[in-house]
């Protein structure tokens, strides 16, 4: 029994700081060269932060605090920036919901997260990209608020096209393949008559 109790103990703090009110995540889905950004930061730190979140001027100040580059080139954000809020009291959450535009499809992806970095508390940011079926996660805090993922996106199929040029370029190697060992069998047999 009291080792049970030592356990609650010990990891009632742990659950604490795992989902306490000082911590975000992003989740950033690419496909091709479109991001979609989905955002969850604690609405009392949010609203602290920035009072006025369902103002135009918030969407100037997330611009300016949470950016993504690729390579050397900025994925603009497009399109209207969605809010919506889950929960209350200690729990509530601002989710926000933002699609972005590369020039072209990444292959190295910079997020710069400096959201809520300006509040006390230690806050934290955890980032997910996720690209043609593989994630990375990374941590963000005040001392490191720019981090850089390799994006591995899956390749498109042109269609039954490219399949017919990928099945006669492997049976012209097996001919090629075969031809050769012909021919050296044949140079083999001649040596040695």
């Amino acid at each position: 029994m009291k080792v049970i109790a030592a356990l609650i103990l010990l990891l009632t703090p742990l659950a604490a700081v795992a989902h306490g009110p000082h911590a975000g995540t992003a989740r950033l889905e690419v496909s091709g060269a479109v991001i979609e950004a989905a955002l969850t930061l604690p609405a009392g730190d949010l609203a602290a932060a920035f009072p006025g979140v369902r103002t135009p001027e918030f969407a100037t100040y997330l611009d300016s605090r949470f950016f993504i580059t690729a390579g050397d080139a900025e994925c603009k954000r497009t399109g209207e920036l969605r809010l919506e809020t889950s929960g209350d009291g200690h729990d509530a959450r601002v989710l926000l919901g933002a699609v972005y535009q590369c020039p072209e499809p990444p292959v190295e992806l910079k997020v710069v997260n400096r959201l809520l970095f300006e509040r006390p508390g230690g806050y934290r940011h955890t980032v997910v990209v996720s690209a043609g079926g593989r994630e990375q996660q990374q941590l963000f805090n005040a001392s490191a608020h720019a981090r850089v993922f390799a994006v591995h996106q899956v390749v498109e199929d042109e269609g039954e096209g490219s399949a017919l040029v990928l099945g006669l370029s492997l049976l012209a190697l097996l001919l090629l393949g075969g031809a050769f060992l012909w021919l050296k069998r044949k140079a083999d047999s001649v040596q040695f008559r």
